[in-house]
């Protein structure tokens, strides 16, 4: 069975990745529990250049979600909802476009949800008061509307 991580494997910056094992916690990028489980994937001035992934679900001890300045593409999945343990998303310096999903607010242990410099628009979603552990809120250099 592949990783769920499997479709980044085009990249050098990925050569200790293998795709036939389901358990990527050795790979570079990405930090397990102890236990096994994925808890941060951490990519930053990586050229990624691929859609935001919207198979998030597949971690569900994701703690952080951090993939900056790598040319992400597309628009933030609503599925995000599912990483309940989430406590960081930083995904800035992208180019990612659309709505802040407004399933961000379902995300009780957000701490930090830092999506500056992207091609977001929009209203900032109300949902996001739901939210009461956020700390860091940066939209800037976004086309957000209050």
């Amino acid at each position: 069975m592949a990783s769920p991580l499997s479709f980044l494997l085009f990249s050098s910056s990925f050569s200790n990745w293998n795709p036939s094992n389901a358990n990527p916690c050795s790979w570079s990028h990405i930090i397990c529990s102890r236990k096994n489980f994925v808890t941060e994937i951490n990519f930053q001035s990586v050229a990624l250049d691929i859609p935001f992934p919207s198979n998030l679900s597949s971690f569900p001890f994701l703690k952080k979600l951090i993939i900056t300045n790598a040319n992400l593409t597309g628009s933030i999945s609503p599925d995000i909802r599912h990483c309940i343990g989430l406590t960081v998303v930083d995904i800035n310096s992208n180019s990612l476009v659309g709505n802040i999903p407004s399933s961000i607010g379902q995300l009780r242990n957000l701490e930090g949800l830092i999506l500056y410099s992207n091609l977001l628009t929009g209203q900032i979603p109300k949902e996001l008061g739901n939210c009461i552990n956020l700390k860091d809120l940066l939209l800037q250099d976004n086309k957000l509307k209050w």
